[in-house]
């Protein structure tokens, strides 16, 4: 950490209420075109609320800190930013790992006088064989 961003991390955290403090998650520092700006990053939304309730208090207390610590020549930003700080999360799909491993051949006569239990039999001997044909071919 430079000497920039460790005069940035210590203005903030000694600017904020210590309840907030334990909720930050990121200090940074950010270009946009030709000024930079300050992003605290919080790690709930309550904490964020929080800020906004007492934010014209915290960024006078941050205008004291940096005047009376000479930041002008170590450390310049424009604005004051303070969001949620949402991690990205990288959805894969995950590997089906096979539980089930089928045992019959799906060759067995249905002998069955009943209409309504053969179709019974007959899509459970399809099913088998659909779940044959699929273990052979590695899906």
């Amino acid at each position: 950490m430079d000497k920039k961003e460790q005069a940035l991390k210590e203005l903030v955290l000694d600017s904020i209420p210590q309840n907030l403090r334990s909720t930050l998650t990121r200090i940074t520092l950010r270009q946009n075109e030709d000024k930079q700006i300050c992003i605290i990053a919080f790690g709930s939304s309550l904490a964020l609320k929080e800020w906004k309730q007492a934010e014209s208090t915290i960024l006078e207390d941050m205008r004291n800190l940096y005047k009376q610590r000479g930041l002008k020549n170590l450390l310049v930003f424009h604005q004051v930013i303070a969001e949620v700080f949402i991690p990205k999360i990288d959805l894969e799909k995950p590997t089906i790992i096979p539980r089930y491993k089928e045992r019959s051949s799906g060759a067995f006569e249905i002998n069955c006088q009943d209409e309504e239990l053969k179709k019974r039999f007959d899509s459970i001997q399809a099913i088998i064989k659909e779940n044959i044909n699929k273990s052979q071919q590695g899906v």
